[in-house]
């Protein structure tokens, strides 16, 4: 069941709750929390969240329940039926009591350093209400962009089509958390993406610390290695079916939050008018037609561009006369193919 409605300001001044939902990964989660236990920061509270796991994740946080509470460290274990990662996060957002809120997925790492420089920033600056760091991915010590300071103007762009920043890179003001609202239970995978974008879109105060560094683990599916990098494909292997309706929703918070005088841009409409033709597409690949539908309609009304006009009247001809899957196939086909082409002839 989806959540709605906005976060409690109840908290508890100078105290840090790190959320850390998790799934079946026993082995990597000691990783994290010890991530967490090795913070120079304090106070902190980890609110774990065991979304249903059957690996033996259950035992093992007994037994650091009872191994890893002290006066300026508390833990707290939920325990829930497997109900995706936004679920787990919002119930660890429900029982937080922090003034600030890092969420840490069960595979990824902080740096020691990296509350303290983060807290310090906004104890420092009252106006401040997101701080960013600098991210990794683990085993290639790549930084992950943006990692660097990012403007409103820029950090909307992105969230438009991308993976805008990584789950755990942010410390939150617990008002932050408030005004951005709880996580979208509808999305089973790539959800960090409208969540991280509503920074953008709510327009809050946002600060950089280049020396608060986190690791990553990346996953990139195959499903679509054109996309990889986009919303669309980055995340844990799932079926496609999931991805393509989490692109959906994704797509449609941001016709929902966009500002309107960047809807009335054309550059800005432009990119979201060709994404609602490709998630249409990926939806009748996956047979969600009524969706796909809604898609298509908004890019009819919205499409200035009379090649924009063609490659949709081109996509319902061939969904016609093949039927839905088979169509949109031969469409995705046709456009990878003008896509080659036409990068091939810009870069001669």
């Amino acid at each position: 069941m989806a959540s709605s409605g906005r976060l409690s300001a109840a908290f508890t001044h100078g105290l840090v709750s790190v959320i850390v939902p998790t799934y079946n990964r026993r082995e990597l989660l000691q990783e994290s929390l010890q991530s967490v236990l090795g913070q120079s920061y304090r106070p902190v509270e980890i609110v774990i969240i065991d979304d249903g796991s059957t690996d033996g994740t259950r035992e093992f946080l007994d037994e650091f329940l009872l191994l890893h509470v002290s006066q300026d460290l508390q833990v707290l274990v939920l325990h829930q039926p497997n109900q995706g990662v936004s679920s787990a996060r919002n119930a660890g957002l429900r029982a937080a009591h922090g003034e600030y809120i890092q969420y840490l997925d069960s595979d990824d790492l902080l740096d020691a350093e990296k509350i303290a420089r983060h807290v310090a920033c906004l104890e420092q600056n009252p106006d401040v209400e997101v701080v960013t760091g600098c991210s990794f991915e683990i085993g290639t010590n790549l930084a992950i962009r943006p990692y660097a300071r990012l403007e409103r103007l820029e950090g909307l762009e992105l969230a438009l089509t991308n993976w805008v920043i990584p789950t755990l890179n942010p410390l939150f003001r617990r008002s932050a958390c408030g005004a951005i609202g709880w996580w979208n239970e509808e999305m089973r995978c790539f959800e960090d993406a409208s969540y991280m974008g509503a920074i953008f879109f709510q327009d809050l105060r946002i600060e950089h610390v280049a020396n608060a560094k986190t690791w990553v683990r990346g996953h990139v599916d195959s499903v679509d290695e054109q996309a990889a990098g986009r919303i669309s494909f980055r995340g844990e292997s799932e079926r496609e079916h999931e991805h393509v309706l989490a692109l959906y929703h994704h797509h449609c918070f941001v016709w929902r939050e966009m500002p309107e005088v960047l809807l009335a841009d054309e550059h800005y409409r432009d990119i979201l008018v060709k994404e609602s033709l490709r998630i249409a597409r990926m939806l009748r690949e996956n047979r969600e037609i009524e969706l796909s539908d809604q898609l298509i309609a908004r890019h009819r009304s919205c499409s200035r561009s009379r090649r924009a006009n063609l490659e949709r009247v081109t996509l319902l001809a061939l969904c016609g006369l093949l039927g839905d899957f088979r169509g949109a196939r031969l469409h995705r086909f046709i456009q990878d193919l003008v896509h080659s082409f036409r990068h091939r002839w810009d870069t001669r």
